[in-house]
């Protein structure tokens, strides 16, 4: 869990009884937690990530180069569009924060290219960083998530 549960109170939901509201605060505390994390890779995008670890931890390198492998045994299964349209909604807050370290990421790889192209440091969290990512907050509620569907996710609460 990357989000600070503190912030809503735990798991009583009476701290914060407005349900969108806590998934968005949720959401951002995921958000700024990512933000500051030395290191973070994707699993869609090995080389980068490869990249990314052997620049943060500079003096490491691996013995080999990471292969890509895209291919899954969910992926081989045949999904309708209304169950791919029920897996986005009940995972949305998920897809929104994954696109949020979607664009990170991009950051920081692009930020890595230009310091192997100049042969300097390695990457450091730190406050410009932090301002480079700091207008995709904006983005985060935008991306996925308006808190709209309320009523359907407490029905499937119930069903469970």
């Amino acid at each position: 869990m990357l989000s600070n549960l503190t912030l809503v109170g735990c798991y009583d939901r009476a701290a914060v009884p407005d349900r969108a509201e806590r998934q968005r605060i949720l959401l951002r505390s995921a958000a700024d937690n990512l933000r500051r994390m030395a290191f973070f890779g994707l699993t869609e995008r090995q080389a980068d990530t490869q990249l990314l670890f052997e620049r943060t931890f500079a003096g490491i390198r691996f013995r080999r180069r990471f292969v890509q492998l895209n291919s899954t045994h969910a992926s081989r299964e045949p999904m309708s569009d209304a169950e791919l349209a029920a897996v986005r909604r009940l995972n949305r807050l998920d897809v929104a924060l994954f696109r949020f370290a979607s664009r990170l990421f991009d950051a920081r790889v692009q930020w890595a290219r230009r310091q192997r192209s100049a042969g300097t440091g390695s990457w450091r969290v730190h406050a410009a960083a932090a301002r480079n990512t700091a207008a995709d907050d904006d983005n985060l509620d935008s991306d996925n998530y308006n808190g709209d569907d309320e009523l359907e996710d407490e029905d499937d609460e119930q069903e469970q």
